[in-house]
This record gives structure tokens, C-alpha cells and sequence, in this order.
């Protein structure tokens, strides 16, 4: 996130090359996007459940957490497109596409940031009580 905040504050005030930006931002997106879907797969599959089995009573705060990696889908898929309309034009992006995906990379980073809080107090203090072994 903070390389690709970098990179569109450059590219906005004309310091860094839109063919370049474009390279970049493909690079990193790509890694990003794929990252954080093979995350929140393995949360979702792996660690999620056998958390939720140790303290029943947090049920409730796994369903947030699920819906968390749902709404996380549609802001990643607005990131794509977004980011796409950056990647395949570079020489001819507007001020209007660059401000959007800016925008956008706030609203995303906002987003995950309350999200990590949130699940970093429901799943340490499971981890920390139970231990991890499973």
C-alpha cells in the first residue's frame, strides 16, 4: 500500500514516468490483489475454524470478520478496474481516472487498516489463551 500511495502521489505532481507508473503499479497490484485473496482464503478455511471451535462464544466476531473479506472483494475489484484503466492507457490517463484511483487506494487502505485492528483483537487473544498447535 505505501509504495503504491508513493508511486500515485509522484505520478500526480509529474515525478515519475506514466509509462513507468503504469509497470509499477501492474507489478505491485498484481502482487497485492493476489496476496491478500490467498490471505483471506486461508483465514477463511483454515485458521477461522479452528479458532471459532476453540472460543464459541466469538462466533459473532468471525461473522464480521467474513463479512470484512466479502466487502474487501468489491473494494479490490473497484482497485482492478481502476488501476486497469491507469495500466492500459498510461500515456493517456486523466486527472479525473488518477484522482479516482487515488480515492480509492485511500478508502481501500482505511478499510484494511480497521480490518487488521479488528482481527488482530479477536484472534490474539484466542491464540494467546489456547495456544496454536492445531
Amino acid at each position: 500500500m505505501t509504495m503504491m500511495r508513493e508511486d500515485v502521489e509522484k505520478r500526480e505532481a509529474q515525478k515519475l514516468d506514466p509509462v513507468q507508473y503504469a509497470q509499477r503499479l501492474a507489478r505491485l497490484g498484481n502482487m497485492f490483489v493476489g496476496e491478500l485473496h490467498m490471505h483471506h482464503n486461508i483465514e477463511d478455511h483454515q485458521y477461522f475454524p479452528v479458532l471459532q471451535k476453540m472460543e464459541t462464544s466469538l462466533v459473532r466476531g468471525f461473522e464480521i470478520l467474513d463479512k470484512d473479506h466479502h466487502a474487501l472483494d468489491e473494494h479490490l475489484e473497484a482497485f482492478t478496474r481502476d488501476a486497469n484503466l491507469l495500466i492500459q492507457n498510461p500515456n493517456a490517463e486523466s486527472s479525473k481516472a488518477m484522482q479516482e484511483f487515488h480515492q480509492g487506494l485511500d478508502r481501500l487502505e482505511g478499510f484494511l487498516n480497521r480490518h487488521l485492528i479488528d482481527e488482530e483483537e479477536l484472534v490474539v487473544p484466542i491464540i494467546l489463551k489456547h495456544g496454536f498447535d492445531q
